[in-house]
This record gives structure tokens, C-alpha cells and sequence, in this order.
């Protein structure tokens, strides 16, 4: 399960949501790529908020080393109620326990606002794959340790980790090609230029229903769905 929030930049002055709040633009850090499962949430309720607020709100795409380079141009920031960052639970529960140093603490530099969207995870292949069921890539993974591929939104991101986690269970190997985000990850998926993606359901719907890829099914043999 993917989870979205938007937090805020902590220990900002009481002051700055005094009457005259908010008095000019703003910013929305998303630490992924344009058109992922990540950007889309914050670009739908980006005009929501400006309608709610009266000032406008500007969407702003840091990408870079898994969602880091994002979260870490967010704590820069002056803490003062305009900047505000659409993370997810890779960056603040599961970076911290990956990377041996950070250049942010969850807990000490951000503060959660609201859960935005919870979304399930499906595992993709391009249409034109060879492999209808996770029964089949499992079998041509333990035939060739190693060399097939999977497509991620970056090195610790929650794909990049249920998936090795799975791998790991499974007694099987694969090779991990981070991309900038879940919209290039996609993308590589649909082309075939990785073997398989664990997708949002979000990013994942569109491109199974525009015959792009497949969701792998369970049953052994069975025939590509969702």
C-alpha cells in the first residue's frame, strides 16, 4: 500500500497563520517526476486549495536520488506556512532506516498535515510480455538469476523496497533500474524496456486499459488481468 501526505515544515511561528495568511503564492514540492502517482494528487487538488485560499499554489517538481533531493529542498526552506511537500511513506518511515545519513529528519523537520491517498500496488508487465502470471516470472527469474528487470521511482522507494522484499521471500534475484519517478518508471514498463514494475493502481489502470501493459495474475498460467 502507497500512502501520499502532505506535511508541512516544522516549528514555522505561530505568526504566519495570523489574519494576513496566506499573502502570496504557495509552493508544493513533489520529489518525483511529472505525471506519477505522487504529482497527479498534488496537481488535482492544487486548484482546490488556491480556490480555498485566494492565493495561488505552484506546483514544483525536485526529483532526484528517490525522493531525497525533494524532501531536502522542502527543509531549506523558510518555515513560514508556504511551502508545503507531497511525500510519501518511502521518504519519512523507510529512508531512515535505509540510509546510514540523511539530510533531513522526518520526525524533527517535517510535520504531517493530512493523508492525501491510499492506493494499492500492482505488479506490471508490457502487453507484449511473455509472462501472464507471477507463477511464470517466477519461474523465468529462478531460470536467470539476476538478469531480469524491474523499473522503480527511485533507490528506497517503497517499490524499490516491496520489491526486493518479495524477491527476497521468493528466493529470487533481480536486477533494479531506478527511475526519476513513477511516470518514467511507467514508461520503461510500457516499452518493455524493464521486465516488470510494482505500480500505484492510479499510474498502473491507464496503461492496462489502454493495452500498454498487463497486471500479472496469481493463478498459475492464467491469463493477463487487473
Amino acid at each position: 500500500m502507497k500512502r501520499c501526505l502532505f506535511i508541512l515544515l516544522q516549528c514555522f511561528a505561530i505568526t504566519a497563520f495570523a489574519q494576513d495568511w496566506p499573502s502570496r503564492p504557495i509552493r508544493v514540492i513533489v520529489p518525483f517526476a511529472p505525471g506519477g502517482a505522487t504529482d497527479v494528487p498534488a496537481r488535482l487538488l492544487a486548484p482546490k486549495l488556491q480556490e480555498a485560499l485566494g492565493q495561488p499554489i505552484v506546483v514544483e517538481n525536485r526529483t532526484g536520488a528517490g525522493g531525497i533531493i525533494g524532501i531536502q529542498a522542502a527543509v531549506a526552506s523558510p518555515p513560514d506556512g508556504y511551502t508545503l511537500l507531497m511525500a510519501t511513506n518511502a521518504e519519512l518511515v523507510m529512508h531512515p532506516y535505509i540510509y546510514a545519513k540523511l539530510p533531513y529528519d522526518p520526525v524533527k523537520d517535517l510535520v504531517p498535515v493530512s493523508i492525501m491517498i491510499e492506493s494499492p500496488l500492482v505488479l506490471l508487465a508490457a502487453a507484449s510480455s511473455p509472462f501472464n502470471s507471477v507463477a511464470d516470472f517466477i519461474a523465468a527469474a529462478k531460470a536467470k538469476p539476476g538478469t531480469l528487470t524491474y523499473s522503480t521511482a527511485g533507490t528506497g522507494s517503497t517499490s524499490h523496497v516491496l520489491t526486493e522484499m518479495v524477491a527476497q521471500q521468493l528466493g529470487i534475484s533481480l536486477l533494479h533500474v531506478p527511475y526519476k519517478g513513477g511516470a518514467p518508471a511507467s514508461a520503461a514498463i510500457a516499452s518493455g524496456e524493464v521486465n516488470i514494475g510494482l505500480l500505484n493502481l492510479g499510474s498502473a489502470i491507464g496503461l492496462i486499459r489502454g493495452g500498454k501493459t498487463k497486471a500479472l495474475t496469481h493463478n498459475l498460467g492464467g491469463s493477463p488481468g487487473a
